[in-house]
């Protein structure tokens, strides 16, 4: 599904408005009975409905819901920002004709609202269609002291398009806001729903299709995208069936020091379990037995060492890259200088796709020349604290998108930024992930995604799509052990073993 931001969705209806000559008022009605329709499926007739009616289309929305449940018979009061005359436009028409049908409605004072609260049956269910998309700055006068009014109420909050004082393109939140437990948008999500924080305040997101005709969206130039299962089920190839270990690829995975082995071992583990034909893992000596103890699958190549990986285990490494298909570098390297003075002689010699992660994402923040070493279509692997040394200075929280496009760009590379809702930028699409849960903020969980992408390099996909496939992937079977068990108990271990169930439910019909 695509992800808009707000002067994508103005620009899909002016065309729908001013060349398909399609009348507004109609895609205001249509987004007020849709969510009518949804709303009467979750509350039976005795429950009562306080909306709150900006001026605006997103009040005009409000209207139009405000009134179709009085039609139904539902106990509802309007709750108007401002008086009579700011409501101009179709929301002003919305609000003749719910007037016209005998809705009740007022402006708000904090006593009657009070008042009527109290003398309801149960609480009310708050319709929050204050603001729209349009909010950018802080939110004054009438409105602010109507959020800051109902937020202390506490009560059960349906939010139109999006909670009221959130701005549509960013995670931040800048403004006191009602938390919703359920946020119906339209026609597409925006970028509010999907990054934190402002996401958390949308609850359950619930797009609905208002008739936005397919060939204006075509005209968006929409370049952003949120993974879901079909998108997975329509990209991830089955195997063939005369496949065999050496056309499924040999992945060679770098990494692991005297303190952090299991790093290491993780990602074999990721890459075994998501279907690479063969993998090799480099690392110095004392990490041997750990590794093939864990995963006889795999093949290990000591390079001696006591602590750590160093530019002195150059010569012994450059073998193993010969007939590999892709290379992970990073998991479990613990020792910045001497990771980036191995990457300075080693990132010369890979011409093969290449996944950075963990150490030597340090390494690259420290030593930026180590950039011009990379070859095309890196696929880099950071969480927020590592994104914020590789882009010092940038808002890698509530700017995420934002951010890790402009790496991509930058650096020509495909950045994965962690977290919830991971972010997959790469040079033509960005991508947000759906799976994924709370239990998978534990150590070692990244090390296991590394591995992921490195698996499907190997066998061939394309960088942008083997970080997009292995992110969804991941999350999904974060969310399979997190069922099993819970989420609080979640290993990277278990999740690696859980690969192989999870991509059996997720190509089940």
């Amino acid at each position: 599904m695509l992800l808009a931001n707000t002067q994508q969705i103005r620009l899909a209806d002016a065309i729908q408005i001013e060349e398909y000559q399609y009348p507004g008022i109609l895609l205001m009605e249509k987004a007020g009975t849709l969510v009518v329709e949804r709303v009467c499926e979750d509350y039976d007739i005795h429950q009562p409905f306080l909306c709150l009616i900006g001026p605006g289309n997103n009040g005009g929305d409000a209207w139009v819901i405000a009134r179709e449940l009085h039609l139904k018979g539902y106990q509802v009061l309007g709750l108007c920002s401002h008086s009579r005359d700011r409501y101009k436009g179709d929301a002003q028409i919305m609000f003749q004709v719910a007037e016209k049908v005998g809705m009740k409605w007022q402006e708000f004072d904090a006593e009657t609202v009070n008042y009527w609260i109290a003398n309801q049956a149960k609480p009310p269910i708050l319709i929050d269609g204050l603001l729209g998309t349009g909010v950018k700055q802080e939110v004054r006068g009438v409105i602010k002291d109507m959020l800051t009014f109902f937020s202390r109420k506490a009560l059960p909050t349906i939010a139109i398009d999006l909670p009221s004082g959130l701005n549509a393109d960013s995670g931040r939140i800048q403004n006191e806001v009602l938390p919703a437990e359920k946020t119906y948008t339209f026609q597409l999500p925006k970028v509010c729903h999907q990054v934190t924080p402002a996401s958390l305040a949308c609850g359950e997101v619930v797009v609905l299709d208002i008739g936005i005709f397919p060939q204006v969206v075509e005209r968006l130039g929409i370049k952003r995208e949120i993974l879901d299962k079909d998108w997975f089920r329509e990209n991830f190839q089955k195997r063939k069936s005369d496949s065999h270990k050496g056309s499924m690829g040999h992945v060679l995975l770098i990494g692991g020091s005297k303190a952090m082995g299991g790093a290491l071992l993780l990602s074999a583990l990721g890459a075994k379990h998501s279907g690479v034909g063969l993998s090799t893992c480099v690392s110095i000596d004392i990490n041997r037995q750990l590794v093939l103890s864990q995963i006889p699958e795999a093949m290990f190549a000591g390079v001696g060492g006591d602590e750590d990986l160093e530019p002195t285990h150059l010569e012994k490494i450059l073998p193993f890259l010969e007939k590999k298909k892709a290379v992970c570098i990073g998991p479990g390297m613990g020792n910045v200088k001497a990771t980036a003075d191995l990457l300075h002689l080693l990132l010369p010699h890979i011409k093969i796709p290449l996944v950075l992660d963990a150490g030597a994402l340090s390494a690259l923040a420290v030593y930026p020349e180590l950039w011009d070493l990379l070859p095309e279509h890196t696929v880099l692997t950071p969480h927020p604290g590592e994104m914020r040394r590789l882009m010092p200075g940038e808002d890698v929280i509530y700017q995420r998108l934002e951010v890790a496009e402009k790496l991509a760009s930058e650096k020509e590379c495909i950045v994965v930024l962690k977290g919830q809702g991971t972010i997959i930028a790469g040079a033509e699409k960005t991508y947000v992930n759906t799976t994924g849960n709370a239990g998978m903020a534990s150590g070692g969980t990244g090390d296991v995604l590394t591995g992921i992408i490195g698996s499907f390099l190997a066998q061939g996909y394309e960088a942008e799509k083997a970080a997009t496939l292995a992110c969804y992937l991941h999350g999904a079977a974060g969310d399979f052990v997190a069922k099993q068990d819970h989420e609080n108990g979640l290993l990277a271990s278990s999740l690696a073993k859980s690969i192989g169930p999870t991509i059996l439910s997720l190509l089940k019909n």
